[in-house]
C-alpha cells in the first residue's frame, strides 16, 4: 500500500523533470543545502502541492528547506502543539514542539526526508528550549510513519484525532480552525465590528482574554453556521522524538521519558 502522498510525488515527478533538466538525475541526501528559512508563500504552494492535506495549518511557524541549486526540494514546518503534553519527567510541557507538515518533491532522493526532519529538530534543540519533537501519521492517507521509524522516534501507538468538519464550501476543517485569529476576524471584518489593538498580541495571534466575550461568542456562532456535517474523529499513530544537547542530555532526558515506546506499525 503506498501513502497518498507518495502517490502526488509520484504524479508530479515528470512534469518536474521535464521543468528541471538533467541535472536534478541521480542525486543525493548530502547535494542538498538544509537551512532554516522565514515562511513565504513559495514554502506555502510547495505543500500545497506535495503534502497529502493541502495544507500548511495554523499558528506560528519555522520552516526548514532542502534547495538543490537554489531549487526548493523538501519542507518541514515546525510549530507550537494543539496541546502540550507530558513526556519527560522535570521538563516543562512547553518544551514540546509538533512537526506539523512536512513534503519532498518526487524528483528528490530517498531518505532526503528523514535527513530535513533530523536537521529540523537539531536545529531546534540548539537554538529553542524544544527538546521533545510529536508528529502524526494519518490512516486515510495510508501513513505509518516510515520517515520517523528511520529517525528513530518512539512510537506511542493510536491517539485520538481532534474532530472534523465539513464546510459549506466543501473543506473540512479541524476544531482548531474555530479558534484561529484568522477565521475569527475575518467574520468580524465581514460584520463591520471594528478590532482594537488591544485584542492582539505582538505576535499577531489573538489575546483572548482582552477580547469583549460577546465578540467572540459572535464570531464562534457564524463560523459554526458554516458547518454542514460533523465528521467522525480519525485515530492518528503518534510518534515521539527526544532530543538533548549531546548525547549525555539525551540520555539522561531519555532515562526519563514518561511513555513506554510500542512496535513500530508494519504496511499492510
Amino acid at each position: 500500500m503506498f501513502s497518498h502522498q507518495k502517490q502526488i510525488r509520484d504524479s508530479l515527478l515528470r512534469d518536474d523533470l521535464r521543468r528541471l533538466g538533467s541535472r536534478f538525475y541521480g542525486l543525493t541526501p548530502r547535494d542538498f543545502d538544509l537551512s532554516v528559512e522565514e515562511f513565504t508563500p513559495e514554502h506555502r504552494r510547495f505543500i500545497e502541492t506535495y503534502e497529502w492535506l493541502g495544507t500548511v495549518g495554523f499558528g506560528h511557524k519555522q520552516v526548514f528547506t532542502a534547495r538543490y541549486l537554489g531549487e526548493l526540494g523538501g519542507v518541514v514546518i515546525i510549530t507550537e502543539p494543539y496541546q502540550y503534553g507530558r513526556h519527560v519527567r522535570a521538563l516543562p510541557a512547553k518544551s514540546d514542539a509538533l512537526i506539523s507538515r512536512g513534503a519532498c518533491a518526487g524528483w528528490t532522493p530517498k531518505n532526503l526526508g528523514s535527513r530535513l526532519v533530523m536537521y529540523a529538530c537539531r536545529w531546534m534543540v540548539a537554538h529553542t528550549l524544544k527538546r521533545v519533537f510529536v508528529a502524526y501519521t494519518d490512516a486515510r492517507a495510508g501513513e505509518i510513519g516510515v520517515i520517523y521509524q528511520a529517525c528513530n522516534f518512539s512510537y506511542l501507538g493510536q491517539v485520538s484525532g481532534s474532530k472534523l468538519f465539513r464546510m459549506v464550501d466543501g473543506s473540512v476543517r479541524g476544531a482548531q480552525w474555530f479558534r484561529r485569529t484568522a477565521s475569527i476576524t475575518r467574520v468580524w471584518k465581514d460584520v463591520g465590528i471594528a478590532t482594537d489593538s488591544s485584542w492582539f498580541k505582538p505576535s499577531g495571534f489573538l489575546n483572548r482574554a482582552n477580547v469583549p466575550l460577546d465578540k467572540l461568542k459572535l464570531a464562534e456562532k457564524v463560523l459554526r453556521s458554516e458547518v454542514i456535517e460533523e465528521l467522525s474523529a480519525v485515530r492518528k499513530g503518534k510518534y515521539c522524538l527526544i532530543l538533548g544537547r549531546g548525547k549525555a542530555q539525551t540520555r539522561q532526558l531519555r532515562q526519563n521519558a514518561l511513555f513506554l515506546a510500542r512496535p513500530y506499525p508494519c504496511k499492510a
